[in-house]
């Protein structure tokens, strides 16, 4: 993705009955959430840079989160998109594994707890809906038995949840 500009393109009608909340100060596959004027209005369009872990060199760091407030119909809902953290896909691989598996693992293990920060502070009070590339299979589990069911990878993940963790601890369904 690479801003607003894209994802217009992709729209009907060049994105004329769309809005856009997008940044376009980071390397590549910029994120953006576009929702059709009829839906509602937005506010507090916000990068959520913890996501990128800012402690790593400029040049290490991953995609921060977008989120978003929406006014539908005179309720409110935070909406967050993310890209995380790519080659730690699957537990079942030993490159998956989030104690390890070379470099990506420890990186998107890194990117739970700013996750989960900004879930708990957003979810208090109205609804929200955790959207994007996840990188990780979620129902890939060592021990599937023990997991709780969950929506299958690619899903739109409606919250408040108990823990963000605890999404990455299910099965599919």
């Amino acid at each position: 993705m690479s801003g607003a500009t894209a994802v217009r393109e992709v729209l009907p009608n060049n994105g004329a009955d769309y809005e856009i909340c997008s940044f376009d100060n980071f390397k590549v596959q910029r994120l953006a959430i576009a929702w059709k004027r009829s839906l509602g209005t937005g506010s507090d369009c916000a990068v959520a840079a913890t996501l990128s872990i800012p402690d790593l060199a400029v040049t290490d760091q991953v995609r921060p989160g977008l989120s978003l407030t929406l006014q539908i119909d005179g309720k409110r809902l935070r909406v967050m998109t993310v890209h995380l953290k790519s080659s730690c896909v699957s537990p079942l691989e030993n490159r998956g594994k989030l104690d390890g598996g070379g470099d990506a693992c420890p990186i998107l293990q890194r990117q739970v707890r700013p996750l989960e920060d900004w879930l708990e502070t957003s979810s208090a009070g109205m609804p929200v809906i955790l959207m994007g590339d996840f990188n990780r299979n979620l129902s890939h589990r060592e021990t599937p038995s023990q997991n709780p069911p969950c929506a299958p990878m690619g899903a739109i993940l409606l919250l408040p949840y108990p823990r963000a963790s605890s999404f990455a601890a299910c099965t599919a369904r």
